[in-house]
Formats: structure tokens, sequence, C-alpha cells
């Protein structure tokens, strides 16, 4: 189902495609815990939608893909994800909005969940899901407000707790990040890893 030829992105392409979105998006405010309902709202031809059952039905958090005879794409995320933690309502709807970004070809084949969820099965899929999820933390944690709250943090941290012992200071400043982008500590920590 995945045609031969499609492009997949190293680290540097994605931050710097992340970079483009928030660049065209002046009107979403560059800051921690990023506005990603406004992102989503703002782009042309998308629609984001919370549903029942995706979860129940077909096992899937999120789903995206392009409306019959429109140029309308879909974001889909199951009613589900409102009820938990927000990072895992803000992991999945970036994630699904990054297939909108990165891999418009193949959105353009879905037009029901049932194709979406044909697609991940696909022997090619891990590698599209890899570039979605490492572009999701690049748009929920833009490097440069990373490197900005990182150096507050730090700051904060040490005048409050002094020096001490460096692994008490990471996790300290791993998790006030993880407050301020309102991300698991799981997720600051792959970010901090990445850059």
């Amino acid at each position: 189902m995945i045609p031969d030829g499609l492009i997949t992105y190293s680290n540097t392409d994605l931050e710097r495609k992340s970079l483009e979105v928030f660049r065209r998006r002046p009107d979403v405010p560059f800051e921690a815990r990023v506005n990603l309902e406004l992102l989503v709202e703002l782009e042309k031809d998308v629609r984001l939608t919370i549903v029942d059952g995706l979860i129940a039905k077909w096992g899937i958090e999120g789903a995206v893909g392009i409306n019959f005879m429109s140029p309308t794409r879909f974001v889909l995320v199951d009613s589900l994800m409102l009820s938990r933690h927000w990072p895992e309502y803000a992991s999945v709807l970036a994630e699904e909005y990054s297939h909108i970004v990165l891999h418009p070809a193949l959105i353009q084949q879905v037009h029901e969940v049932e194709d979406f969820v044909d697609l991940q099965s696909d022997p090619q899929w891990g590698r599209f899901e890899a570039d979605a999820k490492h572009f999701a933390l690049c748009l929920r944690m833009p490097f440069k407000l990373v490197q900005f709250e990182l150096a507050h943090a730090y700051a904060e941290i040490v005048k409050e707790h002094g020096f001490g012992s460096v692994e008490r200071i990471e996790k300290l400043t791993r998790n006030a990040l993880a407050l301020r982008f309102r991300v698991s500590a799981r997720d600051i920590q792959r970010r901090l890893l990445a850059m």
C-alpha cells in the first residue's frame, strides 16, 4: 500500500521542518506548552475531530486522512484521550498532525479509518511512524524553546538546591521542563537526548 520512493527524514530535517511550521504560523504563540489545537485549527483544509470508538474498534488512539472528493484532511483523536493526562492527548494530536505535514502522499490514500489501519500494517510503516513521532516531539518541544527553558530551569534549581548530586539536578531540571511543556518526563528526556 505504501508506494516506493517516499522520503524519510533525518532528525536535522525534522528539526528544520518544525521550525518552518512555526515560521508559517506566527499566530500560534511560540511558548512552552505549544497550543497544538490552534496549530491544527489554523492549518488550511485540516479539521480536528474528537470521536468515540477508535480505541475500542480499531485499537488506535488517532488517525488521519482526507475526505473523499474534498481537499479537507482530517485528524481524528479518540475521545478517551481527553480523559487521560494532557501529555497523552497532546502526544497523539501532535503525532497525527505530523503525518499530515510529513506524509501528504500517504494521507491521500486514506479516506476512512480502515484505510489508516491498513496503512499501518504495511511493512514500511515503521519508518514513517518513527519520523512522525520525532517530528511530534519537535513540535511539542521546539529546540529553541527547550534551550531557553532549560537554561532558566537549571538556574532556578541550582539557586534553590545548590549543585549537589548531578543526577538529582538532572532529574529536577527534567521534571521542571516536563511541567513547563506539559509533557511526560520520558518525552522531555527523549527530547533532551535528541538535541
